[in-house]
C-alpha cells in the first residue's frame, strides 16, 4: 500500500495481474512440472510501475512503527519531500503485520447510522 497517498486497491490488482501472468507464463512452458516455479513474479513485479511507486514510500509506514507519531512525521515529511523517495537507506518494519492481529471478538461491534 502506498502510505503516503493512502492508496492501495490499483497496486493490490496491478500485483494480482502480474502475479497472473507470471503463472501463465510459468504454465505456458513446455516442460510443465509440480511445483510449478514461479521465481519471475518478483522480476516482473520489479519491472512494472507498482515496485517503483512502493520503493519511494518505503520508509514512510516503518517511520511510523518506530518512531510514534510525531517522529514518523517528521521522518515521512524528509523522506517524500528532501529525499524524494530515494533515501540512501531502507527502514525495517520491528515486526510482521501479522503478530498485531487481534481476534475479532476482542473488539465491540458498532453500528453504522
Amino acid at each position: 500500500m502506498n502510505v503516503a497517498k493512502i492508496k492501495g486497491s490499483h497496486t493490490a490488482m496491478k500485483s494480482g495481474m502480474v502475479a497472473a501472468e507470471s503463472a501463465f507464463e510459468a504454465l505456458s512452458q513446455e516442460a510443465v512440472t509440480a511445483p510449478v516455479n514461479l521465481s519471475s513474479y518478483e522480476d516482473n513485479l520489479k519491472k512494472s510501475w507498482v515496485w517503483k511507486e512502493l520503493y519511494k514510500v518505503r520508509n514512510v509506514r516503518p517511520g511510523f512503527a518506530k518512531w510514534g507519531l510525531l517522529a514518523g512525521t517528521l521522518n515521512a515529511g524528509i523522506d517524500s519531500l528532501v529525499f524524494r523517495g530515494h533515501a540512501p537507506w531502507t527502514l525495517k518494519h520491528p515486526h510482521p503485520d501479522y503478530e498485531l492481529d487481534q481476534a475479532a471478538s476482542r473488539y465491540k461491534w458498532l453500528p453504522i447510522l
